[in-house]
């Protein structure tokens, strides 16, 4: 078991870390400046302290060893991240575009997305020889990701889903040689749009428009023959499911850093109460949610993040979105327009258990990734983070929906 000293300084570390080399180079005004090093050299101190490195009874010598020490962890803490992590540079990927053009090609802009947990994300525009531009999007993997699989288990799931009638970015090459990003990798191209609701929520039209979308996609998605995919979706359907719950499971196991009683009931009872009137596995994305889809004017242009895709249950992906979508529009309106698409009517036997699989799902996710940021498997910042809040509150949100489905 790691310390709890131990931990608090891993933290600490990480969080001085982004300080430095993200926060710190984009702040403009003086002042954020001086303070942000202020705040820098202070968790230098605090992560020395909560190591308990220095332990001089001269109060000289001691500051003297705490001030060395202090940077001696800043440098160390870098070389940590360095050691796992390749950075994305405009050389890097000009090179490996060079090979899949057959031609040079110049990218003039790159940015990395801070959207997403899972997977890394970059988006860059480049030119071609001839002077036509790529605007497109590297999807590339951690070195420890949360989820235990690859990009590459999309690449071919995506170019089937773009051959339908169900929107996602189109893929254009995938990579798992780690010599060009240290990581494998999928490039796609741009679509247009942004994620998240807040450019449209307030426009009663415009969110019943992309709710409406939103029912007539699943439809389509769920409609879908899941061979076509090469998932063939034969089967029983409440074994699947239910082994799908124990993959699950072991994946927490295995990684769990501290037992945690909520979530051990939350397993039991789903595997007791694992929908025993599902009429068909389908293809199922399992993360339906606006910040995974892409909007532009007042349309889905794409469906993002397709590496929770599995066969399952309908109910699952509606369950999921439903704490979205019934922000903007009523339910009962949106299973309408699922259903009018050819969408399988909606079974409320299924709705309890597929509330507390999701946050059953995500608190793994999160587990998982606290086990490698202090393994230092990937000690980044983000994974630090979701064995932090995010655990916690998806832990909060399993104990409250499994109260409900237990009452």
């Amino acid at each position: 078991m790691i310390g709890d000293r131990a931990i608090v300084a891993q933290m600490l570390s990480a969080i001085r870390r982004d300080l430095g080399l993200v926060v710190q180079p984009d702040l403009t005004s003086p002042e954020a400046r001086a303070k942000a090093a202020m705040m820098s050299d202070m968790l230098g101190h605090l992560v020395v302290w909560h190591r308990q490195e220095v332990e001089e009874r001269d109060d000289a010598m001691r500051f003297e060893r705490q001030f060395a020490a202090a940077e001696r962890e800043k440098r160390e803490a870098a070389a940590r991240l360095a050691n796992v992590e390749t950075d994305v540079t405009p050389e890097r990927l000009e090179a490996f575009l060079a090979e899949r053009l057959a031609g040079p090609a110049r990218v003039t802009s790159i940015t990395r997305s801070t959207a997403g947990y899972s997977k890394d994300t970059y988006l860059f525009r480049a030119e071609r020889a001839d002077g036509r531009p790529l605007d497109a999007v590297v999807r590339r993997d951690l070195p420890f990701g949360p989820g235990e699989n690859s990009v590459l288990d999309e690449f071919d799931l995506l170019q089937g889903l773009h051959g339908e009638d169900v929107p996602v970015a189109e893929p254009l090459w995938s990579e798992a040689d780690e010599r060009w990003l240290g990581q494998p990798f999928i490039v796609s191209r741009l679509m247009p749009g942004t994620s998240g609701t807040e450019a449209w929520d307030r426009d009663v039209p415009r969110r019943e428009a992309v709710c409406r979308d939103l029912a007539g996609i699943l439809a389509r998605l769920h409609g879908a023959d899941p061979a076509v995919f090469g998932m063939p979706g034969d089967g029983d359907p409440h074994r699947r499911i239910r082994a799908y719950v124990e993959e699950w499971r072991d994946r927490w196991l295995r990684h769990r850093i501290e037992p945690s009683p909520t979530l051990e009931a939350a397993f039991e009872w789903l595997l007791a109460n694992v929908p025993q009137d599902v009429p068909r596995l389908v293809l199922v994305h399992g993360d339906v949610g606006f910040h995974n889809i892409l909007t532009h004017q007042g349309r889905i242009t794409a469906l993002l993040d397709w590496e929770f895709a599995h066969l399952g249950d309908p109910a699952e992906d509606l369950g999921y979105c439903r704490q979205h979508v019934e922000h903007l529009i009523p339910w009962p309106d949106f299973l309408a327009a699922y259903e009018a698409a050819g969408g399988t009517p909606y079974r409320d036997s299924g709705s309890r258990f597929y509330e507390v699989w999701r946050g059953v799902r995500n608190a793994v996710c999160c587990a998982v990734a606290w086990n490698g940021f202090l393994r230092d498997w990937y000690p980044a910042l983000k994974m630090g983070y979701q064995g932090v809040p995010l655990y916690r509150m998806f832990v909060c949100d399993v104990a409250k929906t499994l109260e409900r489905a237990t009452a």
